[in-house]
Parts: C-alpha cells; sequence; structure tokens
C-alpha cells in the first residue's frame, strides 16, 4: 500500500466520522427529534424493541392485548434490543453503534473493490466517496433500518463475488445467509435470493466449473433463514407471509398515486376511493386484523392498477428515477433541522401525478411551496451539499460504465436495479442507500479514468536542461 493510498483512506474513515458526527450535533434540536421523529418509521421499530426486551412480544401495542405484528420484520428491532435494555442515552447510543456499522461498510467496499480486481487508488476513492455520502451519513443518524440494511447487502455482495471467483461452496451459502436477513430486515428484498439464482442459472452456461445444485442454494438457504417467521406468522394470523409491507405499499402508494393522476385528486382522497370500494366489495371488515385488513386492499389496489397500465407504468418509472435523482429526503431534513411541516402531506406523489401529465411546472411550484420555501439555512446547506455530491456520482458512475476496468462490476447491475425498481413511486433518497455503496464503485472508476486521462505535466528532459545557458 502506497503512502498516497493509506492517506486516502485515513481521510476517508476522518471525513466520514466528521461528517456523521455533523449531523447528529447540528442544529441545535433535540436528539429525539433528529434520531426518531424525522423518520415516522423510526418510532414504530423503538416501540418493537422496547417490547422485545420488557414484555418479550413482537408488537407495537403498548399495552396488553399485544397483537402480533405483520408489517415489521425482526432483524433491525433485535438489533436495537440491547440499547433499549440499558439506562443511558438510546438514542445516541444507537447512533453511535450506526457509525461504527458504517465504518465497517468502509472496509467492506474496500475489500469489494480490491476483489473486484480494481487498483488500490481506485478503491481508496471508492470509500472516500462512501464515507462522505451525505445521504448515508444523515440516515446512520437515524433509528432506521437503512445502516444495517446496507451492510448486510455489501457482505452478501462481497461474499457472492467471492463465489463467483472461487466457486467455494461455503462463500454462496453464507451469502445466501444474508440475503435471508436481508429479507427479515426490509421484505423489498423477498426475491433477492431468486436474483442470485437467475444470475447463477446463467453463469452455468458459460463456466462448466460451477456445480448444478449451486442455483439452488440461494433460494434455500434463504428460505431456511425466512421460514421461522413465516410459521410464526401463521400460527399467529392465519396467513403464513412474511410482511404485509408489500401490500401497505401497493395501497397507500403505488395504486394510489396512479387513482390520484387519474381523477387529479390527492393521495388520501385516493386511499379513500380504495376504502369505500373495499367496504362495498367485502362488506365491513375489522381494521385491527392487519392479516385480512390489508389483503383486502391489496386486492382493491392492484385492480386500479390492472386498469391504468401505462400511467401505473409512468409512476413507476418517476419512481425509479427519483431514487437517483432524489438527493436527501426532504421531509426528514426539515424535521431534523427543527422546521414545522407544511399541511400538505405526500408532496412527491402529487408531484408525480402532475408529471404523468406532462404539467412540469405545476410539479415544480408544488415542491417549492410545499417544501423547499420552508427550508432553513442549515436545511439549505445539506440540500446544496448533497445535490452536488449526487450531481458528481451520477456524472461519474456514467463515465464508469464505459470504461474497462468496469467490466468485471457489470453484474452489480442487478441489485442496483432490482432495489431501485421495487421500491416504486415513495421517492426518498433513503430507498437509494442500499445501492449507494455499488454507485460509488462504478463513480471511482469513473473518476480515476478521468484523472488518468488528464494530461500530464512534461517534465524537462537532459537536452533541455543541457542547452539551457
Amino acid at each position: 500500500m502506497t503512502s498516497t493510498e493509506r492517506l486516502l483512506i485515513v481521510i476517508a474513515v476522518a471525513v466520514g466520522v466528521t461528517v456523521r458526527i455533523l449531523m447528529t450535533a447540528l442544529p441545535a434540536v433535540p436528539l429525539r427529534t433528529k434520531g426518531v421523529k424525522a423518520i415516522s418509521d423510526a418510532a414504530e421499530y423503538e416501540k418493537l424493541a422496547l417490547n422485545l426486551a420488557h414484555n418479550r412480544v413482537f408488537s407495537r401495542d403498548t399495552a396488553p392485548p399485544f397483537r402480533p405484528e405483520l408489517f415489521r420484520t425482526p432483524v433491525y428491532p433485535l438489533f436495537l434490543i440491547p440499547f433499549c435494555a440499558i439506562h443511558w442515552n438510546t438514542t445516541l447510543a444507537i447512533i453511535i453503534a450506526q457509525l461504527l456499522l458504517s465504518l465497517l461498510l468502509i472496509w467492506v467496499i474496500r475489500r469489494l473493490a480490491l476483489e473486484l480486481n480494481l487498483d488500490r487508488k481506485t478503491a481508496a476513492i471508492a470509500t472516500l466517496f462512501l464515507a462522505a455520502s451525505p445521504n448515508l451519513a444523515f440516515l446512520s443518524t437515524k433509528m432506521v433500518t437503512e445502516t444495517v440494511f446496507t451492510l448486510l447487502l455489501a457482505v452478501c455482495l462481497l461474499l457472492f463475488n467471492r463465489f463467483r471467483q472461487s466457486l467455494k461452496t461455503r462463500d454462496l451459502i453464507v451469502a445466501a445467509i444474508c440475503s435471508g436477513l436481508l429479507i427479515l430486515t426490509r421484505p423489498i428484498a423477498i426475491l433477492f435470493p431468486l436474483v442470485l439464482t437467475g444470475y447463477l442459472i446463467f453463469y452455468l452456461f458459460r463456466n462448466r466449473r460451477i456445480r448444478w445444485y449451486h442455483p439452488a442454494i440461494p433460494v434455500l438457504c434463504a428460505l431456511i433463514v425466512v421460514l421461522p417467521w413465516v410459521i410464526r406468522n401463521g400460527k399467529l394470523t392465519g396467513r403464513y407471509i412474511i410482511s404485509t409491507a408489500g401490500e401497505h405499499n401497493l395501497f397507500l402508494y403505488n395504486a394510489a398515486t396512479v387513482i390520484a393522476a387519474e381523477r387529479g385528486i390527492n393521495l388520501s382522497a385516493a386511499r379513500d376511493t380504495m376504502r369505500k370500494e373495499a367496504a362495498e366489495t367485502f362488506g365491513s371488515f375489522d381494521s385491527t386484523d392487519k392479516a385480512r385488513f390489508w389483503q383486502r386492499l391489496a386486492i382493491i389496489a392492484r385492480s386500479h392498477i390492472m386498469r391504468y397500465p401505462l400511467l401505473a407504468a409512468k409512476v413507476q418509472f418517476l419512481g425509479f428515477i427519483a431514487n437517483f435523482v432524489s438527493p436527501i429526503s426532504i421531509q426528514p431534513l426539515m424535521i431534523h433541522s427543527g422546521i414545522a411541516l407544511p399541511q400538505q402531506p405526500h408532496v412527491f406523489q402529487q408531484a408525480v401525478g402532475l408529471l404523468t401529465k406532462g404539467r412540469i411546472a405545476a410539479a415544480a411550484h408544488l415542491a417549492w411551496t410545499e417544501r423547499l420555501s420552508h427550508l432553513g439555512i442549515f436545511a439549505w446547506v445539506v440540500l446544496v451539499v448533497s445535490t452536488v455530491f449526487q450531481l458528481m456520482l451520477l456524472v461519474f458512475c456514467f463515465i464508469g460504465l464505459f470504461t474497462k476496468p468496469s467490466r468485471g462490476l457489470l453484474w452489480l447491475l442487478l441489485p442496483v436495479c432490482y432495489f431501485t425498481i421495487l421500491t416504486g413511486p415513495v421517492g426518498e433518497a433513503r430507498f437509494r442507500a442500499p445501492i449507494e455503496p455499488v454507485l460509488v464503485l462504478f463513480a471511482a472508476v469513473g473518476l480515476t479514468a478521468v484523472v488518468t486521462c488528464l494530461p500530464k505535466e512534461r517534465k524537462p528532459s537532459s537536452q533541455d536542461t543541457s542547452d539551457s545557458p
């Protein structure tokens, strides 16, 4: 390792720690507001962890009877238990732990870069990009799954890449177990083992050394990991499922955005429309029975998406693009900064509805009046820095895609596409977090290529020296 590489790694660690400390300390807003209240999911994870720690039940209810939780999955609440059980500043302890996980992520991505045969300088640049990411730093100060999930995905990809190179079954098994843990951290990963299996089936025809049973390992190992949770849900609720998260998102965002765009109404009105249809179709049903409640709402939501397939495709595409171009989650940033939110909710989904109709100016006006015009100095600084960083990341990623060193990285486009397409029209930068470490690898390759192409300063030759007076 050269002195330049060491310096870049030291700078990366220093930048990573500094950015996260600044995100935690600034501005002068209570730490609980920043860590828990900024994103509504955090309060739910906290309730689950507290109940696990003190009542030994997985439920968000604060008093008996504790109804079984079907929406959230157990890995992140289990991660929170030690911090909820201690008599100290729980939020600060979790932020410190997630800062350490962020540093571990930097090490994992450096290992992945080197094992992908990138040179050491490119690997060091990737770690610097990763450490400086405002989006990842911001999310590491929140009690949400992104930090743990991103690290798990990075470890999964590292081990899967080792299997690609060495064909050691052990590496594939551990990678598959990680994919199962990903599902139990965020259910969006439910089909990711199938992505790995699909790649291995394709790989089977190109590499005769791969065994016939290798493509089955990701699905089988992931199934072993998640099966106890599925059985638990089935025994408690009658539905053998991993989570109702897919049904939640289908109803609350995908279908609601399509209806809102089609009828020119807001998201709340679109959801009310589907609730009325569900009541007419299924009769009155108990909203406390979450297993049946979300199943029936999802049936209605799915029918609306099938009714307007072209519009649904437009909504999905705009959500996919937003996952890349959104620099940071604006609403959590406002709460983090101590800014009172305007009354208008679901601004991004409303803007998507306008964009599907070609009303670009109206969408921009909505974003400005309901969000951007309310930002304070701190929020504006973070937004501008995040925008510049994201622009650099995308530009160098694009360049990196067309360079020779990135050929060995192209398989990483599978998780990039998977985890950005499936998020739908939520449109928050936090849902880009899991694949941001992959993006920095392509960006590091692109930046290295640009630097290499720059004209080098010509050193004076001995002939030039001898000719001088």
